[in-house]
């Protein structure tokens, strides 16, 4: 029989079968910075002679010699801070999980803020500018887990070309009583598929979140940039006081934030808290990309500036919002360098932000549907094409008036559609069309509801300048304002509005003109061309 097997073992050796190869687990017991003894010998063990002890930079070293194909580990039998000096930690070249929940002392909370790190790594005292805390270079499959790493002079964790890399319960920028930032990005990742950076939402079996999120602060640049790479999943991590972006992302087919609908309706979701950065909250050049849940606010410039394809804010689940608030800049941009086409801004909440609420730059052909917006400069302004605005209210949240410093919808661009929102509130007009073509204003309620009550907004509801041609204003509620409808462009028709009235003949007058007309060859009802009725109260 024992022949018989041996056979077996060395037949299938010989037509390219392999036995699995066993991982091995290394266990950190010395907070020391020495290398191995003789990696490669399977014996995590620094060369100072008396017992058996192991570092951390000696079982990265002897990971990296361990057989490839398995998954090697890093346990913690001690805790307290590793200070790195002399040359950094050993790039990690083999599949490895560095644990820090191994540690003795380590307890894990409900989120990622009551599960401070027993282990920490610190950088201080390097002096290399390429310093980083943990470095993955051309690996398979690893991760980080529950480690401080703090005061390096580049990132904390930096992934390059790596696959199924998993960043999990960290504290980037901060111990447990002290912080001390990393000179670079928190984590940065160049040409990462399909990692996690913190929380992910299991698709096998029950819908549970797997893992914490991580810290990301103090960075002296991002604290996350993510280049190349795709399918990356982003979740529940805290990212704050960062000195340049809370993240960059340009990792096409990745979702920052995460949803599952459960049975009974209910929603598991893993959005990240982005707040305090002093450049934009979210900063992505990506397509197909999904920003889903998170708080995202008082970021020293825009809340999220987004360019690429097909990219998914928010979506058809009122869980998938994201609250994005007083921030500096905009609340939302999209297309700010390259352009956004085929955009879904979709159940946001977008208030206080230091210019508009969404603002449209460059590309085309985006929806922005269903989302509060207000106390912002203008609620949406659009510079492009192609764009369909609806059903959104602006000046509102909740249903009660809150407003803006300047226009609810402002368009600068041809072919658009405005239609179906309430628009409230505003300290100008409630709807601005500045300029182009064919743009299409149907069936909104501006400066009143539907039952005549004011919501009214400071200047004009509907606006129609000079330099606007072809608009049709039709089937619009509007009231409560200083004139219903000023037309200064050529070409407007102005059919089957309610102008100064409520669905029941309410009064809802506007303070001066109900229809202002400034400029020539426009249209006021033509019921033989289908252009129809409208009701003009003032």
């Amino acid at each position: 029989m024992m022949l018989f097997r041996a056979c077996i073992v060395v037949s299938l050796i010989a037509v390219g079968f392999s036995l699995p190869l066993q991982a091995a687990t290394f266990t950190v017991d010395s907070l020391l910075n020495d290398p191995d003894s003789n990696p490669g010998d399977g014996i995590c063990d620094i060369p100072a002679g008396g017992p058996t002890r192991c570092t951390l930079r000696a079982a990265i070293m002897e990971a990296n010699a361990a057989s490839h194909g398995s998954v090697h580990r890093i346990e913690f039998d001690t805790t307290g801070v590793i200070a790195v000096f002399g040359t950094p930690l050993p790039t990690i070249s083999n599949r490895v999980e560095i644990d820090g929940r191994t540690a003795p002392t380590y307890s894990e909370g409900d989120n990622i803020l009551d599960s401070p790190p027993a282990v920490s790594i610190l950088g201080s005292s390097l002096t290399g500018s390429n310093d980083d805390g943990l470095r993955f270079e051309d690996v398979d499959f690893g991760g980080v887990f529950a480690i401080s790493i703090t005061g390096f002079p580049d990132n904390g964790i930096e992934l390059i070309d790596s696959t199924l890399i998993d960043i999990s319960g960290n504290w980037i920028g901060r111990r447990d009583g002290a912080d001390l930032g990393n000179d670079g990005s928190g984590v940065l990742a160049l040409g990462c598929d399909r990692c996690t950076i913190g929380s992910t939402i299991s698709t096998g079996g029950p819908a549970i979140i797997e893992n914490l999120g991580n810290i990301l602060t103090l960075s002296g640049e991002d604290g996350l940039f993510m280049q190349f790479g795709g399918e990356n999943v982003i979740g529940g991590n805290e990212v704050f006081g960062n000195g340049r972006h809370g993240m960059q992302i340009f990792s096409n087919d990745s979702k920052i934030g995460e949803i599952r609908g459960l049975a009974g309706g209910e929603s598991l979701t893993t959005g990240n808290v982005i707040i305090e950065n002093a450049a934009n909250g979210i900063l992505a050049g990506a397509n197909n990309l999904e920003i889903y849940a998170n708080t995202i606010g008082l970021n020293g410039d825009d809340g999220i500036g987004l360019d690429g394809s097909n990219g998914r804010i928010g979506f058809t689940n009122p869980a998938m919002r994201n609250v994005i608030a007083s921030n500096s800049g905009f609340g939302i941009r999209l297309g700010p360098s390259l352009g956004a086409q085929n955009t879904v801004i979709q159940n946001q909440l977008i208030a206080n932000n230091g210019s508009n609420g969404i603002d449209v730059v460059a590309g085309g052909s985006n929806e922005i549907v269903s989302n509060e917006i207000a106390g912002n400069a203008d609620g949406i302004r659009v510079f492009t094409d192609d764009n369909e605005i609806a059903v959104n209210d602006i000046g509102l949240i909740d249903g009660t008036v809150v407003g803006g410093r300047f226009n609810g919808i402002s368009v600068v661009g041809s072919s658009n559609i405005v239609r179906g929102n309430t628009i409230g509130g505003m300290d100008d007009d409630g709807i601005d069309v500045n300029s182009g073509d064919d743009n299409e204003i149907l069936n909104n309620s501006i400066g009143t509801r539907s039952d005549g009550s004011d919501i009214g907004n400071g200047n004009v509801g509907v606006r129609v300048r000079s330099a606007a041609n072809g608009t049709l204003v039709e089937g619009n509620r509007i009231g409560n304002n200083f004139d219903g409808v000023a037309i200064g462009g050529g070409g407007t028709r102005i059919c089957g509005n309610a102008v100064g009235i409520g669905a029941s003949n309410q009064n809802a007058g506007n303070a001066d003109a109900g229809i202002w007309v400034i400029g020539g060859g426009n249209v006021i009802g033509d019921p033989a061309n289908g252009c129809c009725c409208d009701a003009a109260m003032g």
